[in-house]
């Protein structure tokens, strides 16, 4: 992990991943023997690679990045693969298009790990196969092309590649009449212990949802040295109540450079107070959010949270220009994943707009934001409410919608500071006219019934919700 100056009150516990002695094929799972040299020692492949040997390099290259037998060293890696590389190994030139893909040892760069992808494609080795289609399908060094990538794939499953046979499982069971078929070719999979699928039948508890066989399973994916399975581990951990635990294992998926492991790190820094046992630290949870942003992470709470630090000077320096900018990649995040779950990026998005300072600040939009969120509680209501009680110049002031969603509030139980300060200011100066009609609107579900909430996206040019 880089050490971060500034990591202040950032009281984590880490562990150590000590070297575990030399095993033969007995510890590395048959099905990753070609990507990792299972039926020698790794000291025995130490040697083979010594003396040139470029399969062996590579082989030590992807042992170190997916087994725990050595602690990970992103360089070390990057270099071995690197020399496999130049000396025309395949395996060699899949591995290096995974490091520029993911930023192991190296910067990411989509050209480059297209270039490497390809030349291992073209000698048929089916991982190479499988990380070209990656690149059609993510946009990676050439234009996006679905029809490219769907045909690499199937080229790649044909090849023999365990990767493409669980991605295929993993897209099918997405459809109603695919999922047994797909859980079962997960199964498969994870019965010959490959540790993407061992995570996957864990993580989607596939056998009988039972919590302790899925927290099994995604253990042992984690074990083996499968970095997502360590985040997620350790995020499950967490949730238990063993934080030592669960902390060490985010902090061994972000050494490893998960940009998901680094993002709950981050996440769990910023969030400290409410985990007694976790000193928060704005500095360093600016880091890695902001790591795990750069690396490419698809959690749009990332971006969400980089908003509020820019906003606030939270462990960097305010920047309102940067903070509206990361709500922007925030909300094209939730766009492009399909997330369904408005409601905090909604609240976070009015509260970005309407704390900012202008030229940034955008106050009616702060107001759609808050209204269409679907659930009505504390600031979805709140910032309504308070956004539209304020009076003067470029303020919105529409008092009876002030005073609805105060109604609103009240009748549904609701608590929260926003709302406490717009009955402050609007209490006893509306005209007899204007607390009937804000009664009325309240009654008819103002803010956040879906004609509302209709109201709000199309003043944001966002798809109408139905329901």
């Amino acid at each position: 992990m880089k050490k971060v100056g500034m990591m202040v009150g950032l009281l984590l516990t880490s562990g150590v991943v000590a070297a575990a002695p030399d095993q033969g094929a007995s510890g590395i799972p048959e099905i990753v023997w070609w990507q990792t040299g299972g039926d020698l020692s790794f000291t025995a492949l130490e040697k083979k690679a010594a003396k040139g040997n470029a399969r062996a390099k590579a082989q030590l290259g992807f042992r170190m990045m997916m087994t725990r037998e050595r602690p990970y060293d992103a360089a070390k890696v990057f270099k071995l693969l690197s020399q496999a590389a130049r000396d025309g190994d395949a395996l060699g030139h899949a591995g290096l298009s995974w490091c520029y893909m993911e930023g192991r040892g190296c910067p990411v760069d989509g050209k480059l790990q297209l270039k490497h992808a390809t030349a291992a494609a073209a000698t048929g080795f089916h991982h190479g196969i499988y990380q070209l289609a990656l690149c059609h399908h993510f946009g990676y060094g050439v234009p996006y092309n679905k029809k490219q990538a769907d045909a690499l794939f199937l080229k790649a499953i044909d090849a023999g590649s365990p990767w493409a046979k669980r991605l295929k499982a993993l897209t099918d069971r997405q459809r109603e009449d695919g999922r047994k078929p797909a859980d079962a070719e997960l199964e498969e999979l994870a019965a010959r212990d490959f540790p993407p699928a061992v995570y996957d039948v864990g993580r989607f508890a596939i056998n009988g949802r039972d919590p302790d066989a899925c927290l099994e399973a995604v253990g042992r994916s984690a074990r083996m040295g499968f970095v997502y399975g360590m985040g997620y581990y350790g995020n499950q951990l967490l949730r238990r109540g063993n934080c030592v635990e669960g902390i060490d294992w985010l902090l061994e998926s972000e050494e490893r450079g998960d940009p998901t492991g680094q993002g709950d790190l981050g996440k769990l820094i910023y969030e400290g107070d409410d985990e007694p046992k976790v000193s928060g630290s704005y500095a360093a949870s600016f880091h890695f959010l902001s790591e795990a942003h750069l690396r490419g992470a698809d959690d749009p709470d990332l971006p969400t949270k980089l908003a509020f630090q820019y906003c606030h000077g939270q462990g960097t320096a305010v920047n309102h220009a940067k903070a509206i900018e990361m709500i922007k990649v925030a909300w094209r995040i939730f766009d492009q994943r399909g997330f369904r779950n408005l409601t905090l990026i909604t609240v976070s998005s009015a509260q970005i707009y309407s704390r900012v300072k202008p030229p940034f600040q955008d106050l009616p939009k702060a107001i759609a934001y808050a209204q269409l969120s679907p659930l009505a509680y504390g600031d979805s209501v709140g910032y309504v409410a308070w956004l539209n009680s304020l009076a003067g110049e470029n303020q919105p002031n529409n008092p009876v919608r002030g005073w609805a969603a105060v109604l609103t509030g009240r009748r549904l139980g609701l608590e929260s500071n926003t709302l406490n300060q717009a009955a402050k200011n609007l209490e006893g100066k509306l005209t007899p006219e204007q607390t009937t009609a804000a009664k009325v609107l309240s009654d008819d579900g103002f803010p956040n019934d879906l004609k509302f909430r209709q109201e709000a996206a199309a003043f944001l040019s966002r798809p109408l919700p139905t329901k």
